[in-house]
């Protein structure tokens, strides 16, 4: 049978359009509305971002901190909250992942805070390398630097100074973030605004522009600007610059000012309180105008005559006229009026109310971008109540807890880190007993687990939270470690000062005064009590 050729079946395709949606189904994304369809921003890296406003940002931040009251007391704040007037090392090994003795790594923690504390507190400063601040004061202009241009750079020093009791040699200097810098002319496709990163996105090296962009007395020799370059670590794994930055976004390279959000407005508000500031003074002031009737022309009409001699005449005749005539306005000089003039006093008006709401506005917003209270920026407490003032220091708190945390504790156990590592090497400090050189830097992280104490919480109410602080001791809910820590002390501390004042008490006589109570008021024992006492 011949084979049947089957004719191939035809397809049509049928395009169906879509129907287009009538509006967007997120608000944010519709891009024909009033109000959002000029709003187009760019979708673009951290790094990016960064990259051409970073200059501007920190310049405008700066400024804002030498010229207005308002920044100024926000990172004196700052500084107060987060790293206080001492931050104190706790050093804290783990001697259970360590399998040592609890009773020996205590007493070798003791010692080596004790030599820290010498160090870090010399008033000689030996901490640092410009001989300028101790290690807090580090610490805390370090903690500035990163409230105001977003990141903080320190680099390790080594410094020694002969004669002065001090045998360490480390050291840090603060170096300004801007003069992390890509040189001119260098051109790498791993260097992101100064920093050299790898393929995961690390750091590993550091463009350090030698001097500052703006220094002062730049010899002609340094007319040309050169840079440094730092790795990160040195050729025998030591830690050479400390870059401390809070991340907000993935692949973020470098930090960003965080007055960047809350600049405008900031300059807004000093703007309008300098112009609130002329209307108040010119309301406190009287502004007395002497009107008169006659203008050039219908003067010189009176007068009969139109040349300007006559006009000069006529003026030289006023100005006889008053001071022959003269009238006293609260101590002020007025002249009597010429025939056909009369007095104006004109008033300005002071802000009022509306400012005041603005104000008090603009500031809770700004607050909120610099993740602060109201109260602690403003310094205005009048319209805060117990509740609302509890509700205020509970979030500041946390906020505090949290900079502190991954801002000057990271970067002072880093510090301390080289510094142990320094005296463990030289042979100025001891090492853990029945651990080798070899087992400690294996396991440093260990060995130098820190915490950091800084500035103390503000109670609201400081009877209650002390009676909490006992209702909690008593529940075992909390330790005397805690409480003290969030008072800003050593635990450890307080009770040695406790013991050492009870001991000279003791010594010298003095009994407190429930002790005086409790003696006034426990009943005597009898003879036969005393007797059977004895008996058993």
């Amino acid at each position: 049978m011949p084979r049947v050729r089957k004719k191939p079946i035809e397809t049509k395709t049928i395009e169906v359009e879509q129907p287009k949606p009538t509006a967007a189904a997120f608000s944010a994304g519709d891009r024909q509305s009033r109000e959002l369809a000029s709003w187009r921003p760019r979708l673009q890296s951290a790094d990016m971002d960064m990259e051409y406003e970073r200059e501007t940002a920190d310049a405008r931040a700066l400024d804002l901190v030498r010229n207005n009251g308002i920044a100024a007391g926000a990172v004196a704040s700052r500084k107060d909250r987060i790293v206080g007037s001492r931050f104190r090392l706790m050093l804290r090994p783990d001697y259970r992942a360590l399998g040592l003795d609890r009773e020996s790594m205590r007493d070798w923690a003791r010692q080596i805070e004790g030599e820290f504390n010498a160090w870090a507190n010399d008033p000689t400063c030996p901490v640092d390398a410009q001989r300028k601040r101790t290690f807090t004061e580090l610490l805390r202009d370090a903690e500035a630097s990163r409230f105001i241009q977003g990141e903080s750079f320190l680099s390790r020093e080594w410094r020694l100074m002969p004669f002065s009791g001090v045998p360490f040699g480390t050291c840090f200097m603060l170096i300004e973030p801007e003069r992390i810098s890509d040189p001119p002319g260098v051109k790498m496709d791993n260097l992101r605004t100064g920093i050299e990163v790898d393929s995961w996105g690390a750091a590993v090296a550091y463009h350090i522009r030698t001097r500052h962009p703006a220094d002062m007395n730049v010899p002609m020799k340094e007319a040309f600007p050169t840079w440094q370059r730092v790795t990160k670590y040195n050729r025998y794994g030591w830690l050479q610059l400390l870059h401390t930055f809070e991340q907000d976004r993935v692949s973020q390279t470098r930090g960003f000012s965080r007055f960047a959000s809350v600049t405008k407005r900031l300059k807004m508000l000093d703007r309008h309180e300098n112009i609130a500031l002329e209307l108040s003074i010119l309301a406190a002031s009287l502004a007395i105008v002497i009107e008169s009737q006659f203008g050039p022309n219908s003067a010189m009409e009176a007068l009969g005559g139109s040349s300007m001699k006559q006009l000069a005449e006529y003026v030289q005749a006023q100005g006889a006229f008053k001071n022959g005539s003269p009238v006293l306005f609260d101590g002020v000089k007025i002249p009597h009026l010429f025939p056909g003039e009369k007095l104006n006093i004109a008033r300005a008006e002071p802000p009022g109310e509306q400012f005041q709401a603005f104000e008090e506005s603009m500031l809770r917003h700004a607050a909120r971008g610099l993740n602060m209270s109201y109260e602690a920026l403003s310094g205005d407490y009048s319209k805060t109540n117990y509740s609302s003032a509890r509700a205020a220091m509970a979030e500041a708190w946390n906020a505090v807890l949290s900079a502190r945390e991954f801002g000057p504790s990271k970067e002072a156990t880093l510090m301390f880190r080289l510094w142990l590592r320094e005296g463990v090497v030289r042979g100025l400090l001891p090492l853990p007993p029945g651990v080798s050189s070899e087992d400690f830097f294996r396991r440093e992280a260990m060995f130098a687990r820190c915490l950091w104490i800084g500035a103390g919480r503000l109670p609201v109410d400081e009877l209650k939270s002390a009676k909490a602080n006992e209702v909690n001791l008593l529940n075992k809910t909390t330790t005397l470690a805690h409480i003290a820590a969030e008072a800003g002390e050593d635990w450890e501390e307080i009770l040695e000062q406790i013991a050492e004042e009870q001991e000279l008490k003791d010594e010298l006589g003095i009994k407190d005064e429930a002790e005086i109570e409790a003696a006034a008021g426990a009943p005597v024992a009898s003879d036969d009590e005393d007797e059977a006492t004895t008996d058993v």
